[in-house]
This record gives C-alpha cells, sequence and structure tokens, in this order.
C-alpha cells in the first residue's frame, strides 16, 4: 500500500486593524487560492506580539513617529517592557488564539491579533488612515459584514 504524502503546512498570521470603528481590508488576487475573496492582513509565519508590533511599526511610519516624540527615541524591537509600549497611544495588540483550515491540498496553521491603531491627535489619524491605505482598503463594519471572505478566516472574521 502506498503511503499518503503528508499534507504541507503553511503558517499565517492574521491582523484584524482597526482605525477608529474601521476595519483594514484587502482583496486577494484573481487567480490562485481563494481568489478574489476579501481577507484581513495575511503574514507568513506565526508571528509572536513583539513581531508585530515591529511589523506595525515599519508599516505605520505615523505610530513609529508618535511613539518617537513621547519617548524621545524609537523603540528596540525586541523591548516589550518600555513606557512607550504601555501608553495610550501605543497600538493595542490583543491575541485572537490559534485557528486551522484544512483545504484538500495544504493546511493553514494561523494564530491571530486584534489592533486597535490609537491616534494622539487628528493629524496622527489622517496619516494612520492614509498608511492603512497603502495595505489595503478601510471599510466601515456595515461594508466589512457585506463582504465575501474566505471561510479559512473564520475564527477571525
Amino acid at each position: 500500500k502506498k503511503e499518503k504524502n503528508a499534507t504541507p503546512i503553511e503558517e499565517h498570521t492574521i491582523l484584524k486593524i482597526f482605525t477608529g470603528d474601521k476595519i483594514l481590508v484587502r482583496k486577494r488576487p484573481s487567480t490562485g487560492l481563494l481568489a478574489g475573496l476579501y481577507e484581513l492582513i495575511d503574514l507568513p509565519g506565526n508571528l509572536t506580539h513583539a513581531e508585530v508590533q515591529t511589523w506595525l511599526l515599519e508599516n505605520f511610519p505615523a505610530l513609529a513617529s508618535q511613539c518617537e516624540l513621547k519617548s524621545g527615541s524609537a523603540p528596540a524591537a525586541s523591548d516589550t517592557t518600555k513606557g512607550f509600549l504601555l501608553d495610550e497611544s501605543a497600538p493595542d495588540i490583543r491575541p485572537l488564539g490559534k485557528s486551522r483550515h484544512v483545504f484538500s491540498h495544504l493546511r493553514w496553521e494561523m494564530i491571530g491579533y486584534e489592533i486597535h491603531l490609537n491616534a494622539a491627535d487628528k493629524k496622527t489619524q489622517k496619516k494612520l488612515i492614509a498608511n492603512a491605505s497603502e495595505l489595503g482598503e478601510i471599510v466601515s463594519p456595515k461594508e466589512y459584514q457585506a463582504l465575501a471572505f474566505a471561510s479559512a478566516l473564520r475564527a477571525y472574521r
């Protein structure tokens, strides 16, 4: 009897990012797995809280500059205890737990985080929205409910 090949495993980190009450989504490519469906931000690998924070500071320059203004210098990526991370302008990162989705030919092992980007003022809020717009679309909760998402993301929907 022939041995069945092990299903390949892909690790994903799913980020549900809020700016105010709006949610950042993006549309998947028109070809390939889950073509044309919407998704939350999907990063390769199972990232830790600190790695997610580093990604946020790299992709949302408005956050980094806001944090630098308060602390006098940008935090080290590994430094999760400095006051800047505990202040009200830091992104609020909450774990959403792990999830698994098995496709016919592939298995996704996912970890999710809900993130609330907190702006110190209106100007920073506008910059955060501009940063988010480069990563995808910002939609209202009502628009979000109407979008077609892959069932693989059900745990984080």
